[in-house]
């Protein structure tokens, strides 16, 4: 598998970098844990001789499971960069080479520069001192979702479910009979909602944003992309993300540890920008909940305790109110 990865990196060297093939390609295989996900692929760093950020990430499915994820970001790469302004693509990998390895797919794309922000043992005070690439992430994410705007969508639609009941059904495997009487009336009446629709990112956390100082210099990870969606789909995802470790990570109260997140200018400047143009954020909130634990193929319903956390902050927002 390596050496058809690197077959295929040399022939699209041109693409990588203006300068001659290097004699010698490194493949460092990344990933969070020792036996990812079968549905989630391999994933490998490729560098040239002797540099120190990645030339191309190589992507192969190792399981079935895992071909079509691969497939759908080679999809969404080419998308993006064909539909998204330049200055917004410039931050998305640019694919080189899509096809199959031993029956498996492959997917290779460009690298890019930056660094990984680890909010996952944050709570609100740590993310407060991040505000500038807070500001960043939500200023790309907006951008990006009014670029390419779309027909309006509801909740339903987006999920791929033909009413609320089929939604709920969803969470029975691992939700409380409590939860899920508390959680069944917020959704009817989202389920009531339509919203502005256009691209979405899909698994926008910062674990798939790279910065350069303050600077937002990459956007990876693109098997769970939208081009229609709604449109406050990743600014809420990446607040509900900080939330969420923040309710586990924090110094204070829980309740009052979710509400400083939620007041962090960022945030809080985001929601307002919703609400000027008429989008009820209480909807909206919901509906990030129920796509983060409910889409059985997303990467939010593989992490471990997303849905716990998400079924803490259901009960703590119906005690707050």
């Amino acid at each position: 598998m390596i050496q058809a990865l690197e077959q295929s990196l040399r022939e699209r060297w041109d693409l990588v970098a203006p300068r001659a093939a290097p004699r010698t390609l490194h493949f460092l295989k990344f990933g969070w844990e020792e036996s990812p996900h079968l549905a989630s692929p391999l994933v490998f760093l490729v560098f040239a001789d002797r540099d120190t950020r990645p030339v191309a990430v190589a992507k192969a499915a190792r399981a079935p499971a895992a071909d079509a994820a691969v497939d759908r970001e080679s999809e969404h790469l080419l998308l993006a960069h064909r539909t998204l302004p330049r200055e917004l693509a410039a931050i998305v990998p640019r694919p080189l080479a899509h096809g199959q390895v031993n029956g498996r797919s492959f997917l290779l794309a460009t690298g890019l520069a930056g660094e990984l922000e680890l909010h996952h043992t944050w709570g609100a005070r740590r993310a407060g001192r991040s505000g500038p690439r807070i500001a960043a992430a939500l200023r790309w994410a907006r951008d990006a979702a009014a670029a390419a705007p779309a027909a309006e969508i509801g909740l339903c639609e987006w999920l791929g479910a033909p009413d609320p009941e089929s939604i709920l059904a969803r969470f029975e495997p691992r939700w409380s009979a409590a939860d899920l009487l508390r959680l069944e009336p917020r959704l009817r009446a989202a389920c009531g909602a339509r919203w502005p629709a256009g691209w979405a990112h899909g698994d926008f956390f910062p674990g798939n944003l790279l910065f350069t100082g303050d600077a937002l210099t990459g956007v990876v990870d693109w098997a769970h992309a939208f081009q229609r969606a709604p449109c406050f789909t990743d600014p809420m995802l990446y607040e509900l993300t900080f939330v969420l470790d923040a309710l586990q990570h924090g110094s204070r109260h829980a309740g009052q540890e979710s509400a400083a997140v939620q007041a962090l200018p960022p945030f809080a400047a985001a929601r307002h920008d919703l609400e000027a143009r008429g989008i009820d954020i209480g909807p909206a909130r919901l509906a990030v909940l129920v796509a983060g634990a409910t889409r059985d193929t997303g990467a939010w319903a593989m992490r471990a305790g997303f849905a716990a956390r998400c079924e803490a902050l259901l009960r703590l927002e119906q005690q707050t109110g």
